[in-house]
């Protein structure tokens, strides 16, 4: 009984002693280490600067290349478009009666107040994404519906009265 208590006892000791041992490493890492990836974004910033640094500059004589250079604006402007396209906003829109907002493919707009028809040259219509239907030439377009416009040929919605719309993406508005 003595024996098994014993062993039972140093076992337990062992095992505090190893998870302390062990334990005690995690706790030691360095910030923005390997074993702590949490960093700051002035530290990003930094890195990202540092990178920039080696890019631009020929390592050989420290000087721009303007080879890089180059390929870094076009990086630059990729992103930045890519940015601009997804945090586009939607646009407030002031109508007056008889305008029309003409929409590209994919132009989401929403009539806030005011009263508007569809504006359908072909088949098909415009997308009503609140209700799931379709909206056909001369449809009344229902207030703070989502809808959308599926192709880039001449589909919008024409107003009856003074109107407001919420508007994204490519449009052009007649008066």
């Amino acid at each position: 009984m003595k024996k098994r208590i014993l062993a039972v006892s140093m076992a337990l000791i062992v095992g505090f002693a190893t998870m302390f041992i062990f334990g005690s490493g995690i706790s030691q890492a360095q910030p923005g280490g390997a074993d702590d990836p949490l960093v700051t974004r002035s530290y990003v910033d930094a890195r990202f600067d540092e990178l920039l640094r080696m890019i631009i500059r020929d390592p050989g004589t420290g000087q721009p290349d303007l080879g890089n250079q180059n390929i870094i604006d076009q990086i630059v402007d990729m992103v930045v478009s890519q940015i601009n396209q997804e945090s586009s906003l939607h646009t407030p829109v002031f109508v007056n009666s008889g305008g029309l907002v003409i929409g590209a493919e994919g132009t989401e707009i929403i009539l806030r107040s005011g009263s508007a028809t569809g504006h359908v040259p072909g088949q098909n219509g415009i997308v009503n994404i609140t209700a799931g239907t379709e909206i056909s030439h001369g449809s009344p377009i229902p207030v703070n519906h989502m809808l959308i416009v599926p192709r880039d040929d001449g589909r919008g919605v024409r107003t009856t009265s003074n109107s407001w719309f919420i508007i994204k993406g490519d449009f052009n508005v007649f008066r």
